[in-house]
């Protein structure tokens, strides 16, 4: 009798109280570890930075960055929308969508739901090019994307403070049903471009001593997103410009720091190829800890001209590189400076690069 209760005793203590939401988050996170985003490259990168155990409500958040503007950043959240809203199937093929929900947050109010509608049909123009002209049907294509986009939800906020307000009311949106189309999908992302549009009214906020400064404003966005990420199990991506260097030197700016060559599979702790933390954020740590994985994205340069070039050879080298800039070729690469010492070991530095490129019928990751 005793030992049965010393039993029983002890299987209680391994016993441990974690809330349904939680259960469902790790659900969803252990599904969806290798396609969060539905986009393998940057899935391979994603899944290493995931913990293996413990933290069940990890959900990544994640920051897309570039020194210069038209690095295809916007792009990207087009496609991760695209990916989300789409359905699963288009006539019997399988065109990689979620059939879920996204919400975004268009500070930098240039979000074109037009070149949406254009991302999305050439992405499934490209998952049917190898089925028959019955799968390509132009009226079923359309009516796809048109009832992807009755679930993609855009605000504008015209401050941080605005986007701190709309970003506090999604929850009692998202439950109103009679205000959206989306009852019946999850919510699978919240995507915000971009964090940087409000840094100078920011500043002139704070100089003039505002009641809420813009410190307080991103702890309560950033508290708000952790909350929203936990109770509807989306993960997060934000666009930021790199606005400071982290070295404060003096190199121009606008461009970031080539990358090391790759060479064997040496790891990205390893003293010759290790990527340094490239910028500095102007925006306080509250956010810098949420979203603690970056990708730091650039268009692919042109070599520079040789010397002692002849003059034909010039301006055959300008015809190509003008040829390459019209292409769209972009590459991208995981700020490695945060992650933790066993993800550097485990993480190799050609796995932590991607390359895409972007075209009038959408972007499309190498």
């Amino acid at each position: 009798m005793y030992m049965s209760d010393d039993v029983g005793r002890k299987l209680l203590d391994e016993v441990k109280n974690v809330s349904f939401d939680k259960v469902l988050i790790s659900i969803r996170k252990n599904r969806n570890r290798y396609n969060l985003l539905q986009i393998p490259t940057l899935d391979y990168i994603v899944h290493q930075l995931i913990p293996r155990q413990g933290n069940l409500q990890y959900i990544p958040a994640i920051e897309i960055v570039s020194a210069s503007p038209a690095c295809g950043k916007t792009h990207i959240l087009y496609h991760v929308a695209a990916l989300a809203t789409l359905p699963r199937q288009l006539c019997g093929a399988n065109v990689n969508g979620k059939g879920a929900a996204v919400v975004i947050l268009d500070s930098d109010g240039r979000f074109n739901t037009a070149r949406l509608f254009d991302v999305m049909e050439g992405h499934l123009k490209w998952c049917l090019r190898g089925f028959d002209q019955t799968a390509k049907n132009p009226q079923a294509i359309h009516a796809a994307i048109h009832d992807a986009m009755n679930h993609v939800h855009i605000y504008h906020p015209e401050s941080s403070r605005q986007l701190m307000d709309i970003l506090q009311c999604l929850p009692e949106y998202l439950f109103d049903f009679s205000k959206h189309h989306s009852r019946h999908r999850r919510l699978d992302a919240v995507l915000i471009d971009s964090t940087s549009a409000f840094y100078w009214q920011d500043k002139y906020m704070d100089l003039n001593l505002e009641a809420l400064q813009s410190k307080q404003v991103y702890n309560i966005i950033s508290d708000t997103l952790m909350d929203l990420s936990l109770r509807f199990g989306a993960f997060m991506i934000a666009s930021n410009w790199a606005l400071f260097r982290a070295d404060n030197s003096a190199e121009a700016f606008g461009r970031l720091p080539t990358l090391p060559e790759l060479s064997g599979n040496k790891p990205i702790t390893d003293g010759q190829t290790n990527t340094r933390d490239l910028f500095r954020s102007h925006l306080p740590q509250s956010w810098n800890k949420l979203f603690s994985i970056k990708f730091m994205v650039e268009r692919e340069q042109a070599p520079p001209y040789r010397p002692r070039i002849s003059i034909s050879e010039a301006l055959d080298q300008k015809i190509k590189k003008q040829i390459g800039i019209a292409t769209g070729k972009f590459f991208g690469w995981l700020d490695t400076a945060s992650l933790r010492p066993e993800v550097q070991n485990r993480l190799r530095l050609e796995e932590a690069i991607f390359r895409y490129k972007i075209g009038a019928d959408g972007i499309f990751f190498a």
